[in-house]
């Protein structure tokens, strides 16, 4: 990682000002800083603008235009980030918080693909956590997975979710593979892209009858967190290892021929 884009936002009213600031990663060194001034409802605007600026400070080549921000209602949008941060302690009470404000965003915007694959990923954390069945918890992040992909085929987090599901829920590796293929090559995702690219070490849980050694599942070491690998869930959270659970060794071989990294262009 050669370069970090930090940034804050305060808002004040129907205000907001967001800074941001490129670092250079092995130095620390500041490259560049810029303070927008703007009303809430040209937040994607502002998203737009931020993007292109750092594309151009970073001299960048994409293909194609720059990134655009995915627009929603600005209403539905300030649900959508506070259903993301709701979502994070992994307990039930946050889950159920979290699904009733994406539920809220859908209700304003059916088509945000975002609030769709919230749902998917908190499903699929409730599973992991053991708050859901695994056949019901499992069928429905598939369902809110799949209606993202809907909207957006392209959207990677909903690709990588489902190769979870496959993994986890199907134990069928040569899906699983094909979804992650095609959330490396996918060109949409934004932040949600990058969590899943740093968490996307699959475990599996619960387990299956007859998985052993063949399986390519070992039992938990002793003091491992089990879900705390699963694409969407951060390291340090996860569950203590319990009596019977299985762990699917991180690996590169989801089929025969290996999966070829996605390659990154070095600014």
């Amino acid at each position: 990682m050669a370069h970090v884009l930090e940034g804050s936002v305060r808002k004040a009213g129907n205000s907001v000002r967001i800074t941001a600031q490129l670092i250079k990663a092995g130095t620390d060194t500041h490259l560049w800083s810029q303070t927008y001034d703007r009303k809430l409802d040209d937040i994607f605007a502002i998203q737009d603008e931020i993007a292109a600026d750092v594309v151009k400070q970073l001299k960048v080549t994409l293909l194609g235009a720059a990134p655009k921000a995915r627009t929603t209602d600005p209403e539905a949008y300030a649900l959508y980030l506070q259903a993301v941060q709701l979502g994070r302690p992994f307990t039930a009470e946050a889950f159920q918080q979290s699904d009733a404000l994406y539920r809220k965003v859908l209700a304003i915007d059916p088509r945000y693909a975002p609030a769709w694959y919230g749902l998917a990923r908190n499903f699929g954390n409730e599973t992991s956590q053991g708050l859901l069945p695994s056949k019901e918890g499992f069928a429905q992040a598939r369902e809110a997975a799949v209606k993202a992909l809907a909207i957006d085929p392209d959207y990677a987090p909903a690709h990588a979710q489902l190769g979870w599901i496959a993994i986890c829920g199907d134990n069928d590796l040569a899906g699983a593979a094909l979804h992650f293929r095609a959330s490396a090559g996918a060109r949409s995702g934004g932040p949600e892209r990058a969590y899943h690219e740093r968490h996307a070490a699959p475990v599996s849980w619960p387990p299956r009858r007859g998985a052993g050694a063949r399986g390519g599942r070992r039992p938990p070491r002793s003091g491992e967190r089990v879900g705390a690998l699963q694409p969407g869930l951060p390291p340090a959270h996860g569950r203590p290892a319990r009596r019977g659970d299985r762990v699917v060794p991180h690996r590169a071989e989801l089929e025969p021929k290996p999966m070829e990294a996605p390659t990154a262009s070095s600014a």
